[in-house]
């Protein structure tokens, strides 16, 4: 599908799968604004895929977790992209539930996976309400809908974010606006690494510990791809759902296997 003449903000898009987000929509042809708070690494990822092509791919620096960082990255997007039309929130962060759970920690996830979501989506909704189209695809996980140990704090910021996209569908969904939320599987990315470490065979490490029947772990091609859809006019009868792209796990699944593999 060719999505030309399409603005994109994806959050969070300087690496794992807001990066094969951004990738996705730049082949498709659309105008791409990647961020995050690293703007060394970010700045050349844009150079990255805007020579890729077809699209455009630029960068803004922008830290969600502060009270006025949403806001500001509003601004600047709606500018950088003369409007924008679909907003992809993919940022996030993950602390482990440890005994206990620091408030810091807890106040960090809560400021960037779900303040900053709210802070940065209700300052766009309005005008995309405006302009009568828009798309909102809020990423979240397979921990928001099943209870697992050692996740609660984690699960909740994402269980915020299936709600809050429901609750925009049916505020703005009669203005052409939809919200939905895309939950993925385990996909191999920095953050998982850093949770059950690289090499050959992390990916089998996961597929021990995990019931996955697609018998794999996810690409960022198999989760951008379910992104591009939602947003995309494919999906113009899709609002306030949830898109599970986890072969299986919520379906028929489970994440650990037992309480004592959860890392």
């Amino acid at each position: 599908m060719s999505l030309q003449s399409t603005s994109v903000l994806v959050t969070g898009s300087t690496s794992g799968i807001g990066q094969s987000i951004a990738e996705r929509f730049v082949a498709e042809g659309a105008d791409v604004v990647v961020t995050g708070r690293d703007a060394t690494r970010g700045r050349a990822v844009a150079r990255w895929l805007d020579a890729l092509g077809p699209g455009r791919c630029s960068f803004l620096a922008a830290d969600l977790g502060t009270l006025d960082g949403p806001g500001r990255l509003a601004e600047a997007a709606e500018e950088r992209l003369s409007g924008v039309d679909v907003l992809v929130n993919n940022a996030g962060i993950y602390k482990v539930d440890g005994a206990p759970l620091s408030a810091a920690d807890f106040d960090e996830m809560m400021n960037l996976n779900v303040r900053g979501a709210h802070l940065l989506t209700t300052a766009l909704l309005p005008r995309m309400a405006e302009r009568g189209r828009g798309a909102v695809v809020n990423v979240t996980s397979p921990v928001a809908y099943r209870g697992y140990p050692g996740m609660a704090a984690y699960a909740a910021t994402k269980g915020a974010l299936d709600m809050l996209a429901k609750c925009w569908a049916a505020e703005f969904g009669k203005s052409g606006v939809r919200v939905n939320a895309l939950s993925p599987g385990p996909v191999m990315t920095p953050g998982v690494e850093k949770l059950i470490g690289t090499g050959e065979e992390a990916p089998k490490d996961v597929l021990a510990r995990t019931n996955l029947v697609a018998g794999r772990v996810a690409t960022g091609n198999d989760i951008s791809a379910a992104v591009l859809y939602l947003a995309s006019p494919e999906a113009a009868y899709v609002n306030g759902s949830t898109l599970h792209v986890d072969g299986g796990m919520n379906g028929v699944g489970s994440l650990w296997g037992t309480n004592e593999d959860v890392p």
